[in-house]
C-alpha cells in the first residue's frame, strides 16, 4: 500500500515537471519573440546582423532552459 502511494506521488511529480519547466523558460521565450519581431521589421544591414546574432543567442538560451541545461548565471531569472 505504501509503495503504491510513493509511486503515485513520484508519478505526479514527474508529470508536473514539464509545466514547471515551461513556466521557468517563459522569459527566454519572450526575449526570443521580441528579437524575432524586430527582425520582421525593416532594418539596415548592420542592424540585421546584430539582430540575427541576438536571435541566435536567445534561441540557444531558450533551448538550454527547455532541456534543463542552463549555465549557472542564468538559473535565477526573474519573471
Amino acid at each position: 500500500m505504501k509503495s503504491l502511494i510513493v509511486q503515485s506521488i513520484a508519478a505526479l511529480m514527474l508529470l508536473s515537471f514539464p509545466s514547471q519547466a515551461k513556466h521557468k523558460c517563459d522569459p527566454f521565450m519572450q526575449d526570443l519573440k521580441k528579437v524575432q519581431s524586430k527582425l520582421k521589421q525593416g532594418y539596415s544591414v548592420q542592424r540585421g546582423e546584430r539582430l540575427k546574432h541576438q536571435e541566435k543567442q536567445a534561441r540557444k538560451l531558450w533551448w538550454q532552459c527547455k532541456n534543463n541545461k542552463l549555465p549557472k548565471k542564468y538559473k535565477r531569472v526573474k519573471g
